[in-house]
């Protein structure tokens, strides 16, 4: 690129240079001659020959004039156009004109236009959304606590009735857990209707619940809408319910907390019948083991014709050893009179007599004591058998006692670990609306959107930085 410039002579007129190379330099200069011989006033020297200038190389001399010495050129540098990689750019080597050209650009920074994108925008509509279209929600709460019924311990029987802690808090826990259930939403949308609660068109599209949606989707909208918080330093129980309207929330809070209190007396209910059942059982068991021994006593009674076989086998043994003593007395009065008495005296004939009708009475005896008969109450396998069933039934009547006193203390038991839900604070009817809390909300949104800001402008510096 070829610059003209001008020179101002000393008789205050400028002399130009040529626009072109060296060739129309000496053209022009032969004319400048002739016209200015022609004109009036004095003669003007003619102009000197420019040497043409090329952006970045040397200067080129043109023709020079024969009348006035050369003039050393000075080079100007101008901005350039320049196409590179990057497209149409001005560059040049004034620092000066490039900060002025640089100043004058229009420049957004990346970090700032996203930071509007991802942070300010976003943060504008949640806090116009919150602040006018967003529905109130209106909250519902009641307290409560799981107790067990007390007892008063009189004996060691009553003191091991008494309710474990732990299972006292794990009841608690059950509870709040059961708040958020889908057994809950199920008995809620038969009894109340969560879909045309939460699903009224009057409610905003954002948190309008679709009474299409199915059960599942129904189930997490719950959860977002009912709080159960349980604090196990006092062991109380507090659920909160929220709604698009007060009497909704408070219809739903009542309902909400009967479904607990049923489910509470549901497990105590169950709890007892488990131990009242057991204890049950087992007399049941030692009834029939009972009844059963003594059925085989009967039979065994009415096998040998009577009531204590034992008793009997007594008996005939003490029979036995008395008429052996009169056996013994018959004898030693016999021996005495035979020593006074002939063998025909009447007296002799009847000691005789007698004598002979004991020894007889004392066989007889023994025969029935020694092994004979199934049906001889005296018999000794008979005795063992009977000894076998009075001992089968003593352990039977005890297992039965046992048994007995078991169901018993099961039942004071469950009378004992009765659970109850004790409600201190009834369901509330809400005045004013609890949400959306629109400062605290658009502040919450704020922070979350200028988190995730500052992580995605890391994420994309540390990716650039590695990429070059």
């Amino acid at each position: 690129m070829l610059v003209r410039l001008n020179r101002v002579r000393p008789g205050g007129e400028r002399a130009a240079g040529p626009a072109a190379g060296g060739a129309a330099a000496g053209a022009a200069a032969p004319a400048r001659g002739a016209g200015a011989g022609q004109g009036a006033g004095p003669a003007r020297r003619p102009a000197a020959a420019v040497p043409a200038v090329a952006p970045d190389g040397p200067a080129v001399p043109g023709p020079a004039s024969p009348t006035a010495p050369a003039v050393p050129n000075r080079r100007v540098p101008l901005p350039q156009k320049q196409t590179g990689r990057g497209g149409l750019r001005l560059a040049g080597r004034n620092p000066s004109l490039d900060r002025l050209l640089a100043a004058s650009r229009p420049r957004v920074s990346g970090s700032a236009l996203s930071f509007l994108l991802m942070v300010a925008l976003p943060t504008v509509v949640a806090a116009l959304y919150f602040a006018f279209v967003a529905s109130p929600q209106y909250v519902s709460e009641f307290r409560f606590a799981v107790r067990a019924q007390d007892a008063i311990p009189q004996d060691s029987l009553s003191a091991a009735t008494a309710v474990s802690p732990i299972s006292v808090l794990a009841d608690n826990f059950v509870v709040a857990d059961f708040a958020r259930s889908r057994d809950v939403v199920d008995r809620l949308e038969a009894e109340v209707g969560l879909r045309r609660v939460y699903g009224d068109a009057d409610v905003d599209a954002l948190s309008r619940f679709d009474p299409t949606a199915s059960v599942e989707h129904l189930v997490k909208y719950w959860e977002g809408k009912v709080d159960a918080h349980f604090d196990m330093t006092t062991g109380i129980n507090s659920i909160q319910v929220r709604a698009f309207s007060p009497d909704d929330a408070h219809t739903l809070a009542v309902a909400l907390q009967k479904l607990c209190e049923e489910l509470v007396n549901s497990i105590s209910e169950k709890a007892r019948q488990t131990q009242v059942q057991y204890a049950e059982d087992q007399v049941a068991r030692a009834e029939r083991k009972l009844a059963d021994v003594r059925a085989r006593e009967t039979e065994f009674r009415a096998r040998v014709q009577t009531v204590d076989a034992a008793q009997s086998a007594s008996t005939q043994i003490a029979l036995a050893a008395k008429v052996e003593g009169d056996l013994t007395s018959m004898r030693a009065e016999y021996e005495t009179v035979r020593r006074y008495l002939d063998d025909t005296s009447p007296r002799i004939k009847v000691l005789k007599d007698q004598i002979a009708s004991t020894e007889a009475q004392l066989a007889a005896i023994k025969e029935r004591v020694k092994v004979g008969g199934d049906a001889n109450p005296t018999d000794a396998r008979t005795i063992g058998e009977y000894e076998t069933l009075k001992v089968d039934a003593d352990v039977a009547l005890k297992i039965y006692q046992a048994a007995l006193q078991s169901y018993e203390q099961a039942r004071l038991r469950a009378l004992a670990n009765q659970l109850y839900l004790a409600t201190y604070v009834q369901p509330t009817m809400p005045q004013d609306a609890a949400y959306p809390r629109r400062t605290l909300d658009t502040f919450l949104f704020f922070l979350a959107a200028l988190g995730i800001w500052v992580v995605s402008t890391l994420v994309f510096y540390s990716v650039r930085d590695h990429a070059h």
